[in-house]
């Protein structure tokens, strides 16, 4: 009788040990399916950043930058992390001629975002649904080169040149969603609004650049580590 009872009691020790183990296992892998460290994100994208409405001649001006954008972003705390995100336009250069004179427009923009995110609630490991506030700064600069040229024949002779330019921080203010496919997966949606704070036009001959109230919205997907 008492050799059974000694049995009994190991069988119920390495059951409760090998249940509290598998708790603790259990919480582990949820946490950290829930909130992963490092994560780097591809989004699709379209953002409407103020200072991007000038133009030059009759070439039609940046309203916007799409269709991509990347991240890479680092969780500090459960509820808070911290996000560097890059997007830019880099198209070909484009040409006007006339008789005997010409134009030629070569230009390029880009953004680079820091962004904080901080869940709106706790983290619930029974959803995979997180709700997100975002907020941070955008370094906007964008250049657009105008060179106007005689033409006789094949030949050009360069007239001209001249540079407008803008380069701008602006505040990023908005709202921000994730969904939680497995441990590493994720897919993500933001809506975000921007309001210029410095904005520089450099050698401002055929631009204008008024528009300080910009916003757009991305979806994509990311991978966490």
């Amino acid at each position: 009788m008492y050799s059974f009872l000694v049995s009994l009691m190991r069988i119920a020790l390495l059951i409760g040990v090998g249940f509290w183990l598998s708790v603790v296992t259990a919480h582990a892998q949820a946490t950290r399916f829930a909130e992963p460290r490092l994560y780097f994100g591809l989004q699709a994208s379209y953002m409407r950043y103020p200072g991007l409405g000038y133009f030059a001649g009759g070439f039609p001006p940046f309203k916007a930058i799409y269709p991509a954008a990347a991240t890479l972003g680092y969780r500090i705390k459960p509820r808070f992390s911290l996000e560097a995100g890059f997007t830019g336009r880099f198209p070909a250069t484009q040409r006007a001629d006339s008789a005997n004179t010409g134009f030629e427009y070569s230009r390029y923009a880009y953004a680079v975002s820091v962004i904080g995110r901080g869940m709106l609630l706790r983290p619930a490991r029974a959803t995979p649904w997180a709700a997100e506030l975002t907020g941070g700064l955008v370094f906007l600069n964008s250049e657009q080169q105008i060179i106007s040229y005689y033409q006789t024949g094949g030949s050009r002779t360069v007239a001209g040149s001249s540079l407008v330019g803008i380069h701008d921080v602006q505040l990023a203010l908005g709202l921000g969603t994730r969904y939680r496919l497995n441990e590493h997966w994720q897919l993500t949606g933001d809506v975000q609004g921007q309001l210029s704070v410095l904005t520089s036009i450099i050698n401002d001959i055929f631009g204008t650049q008024s528009q300080l109230i910009g916003g757009g919205a991305a979806v994509g997907i990311r991978y966490a580590l």
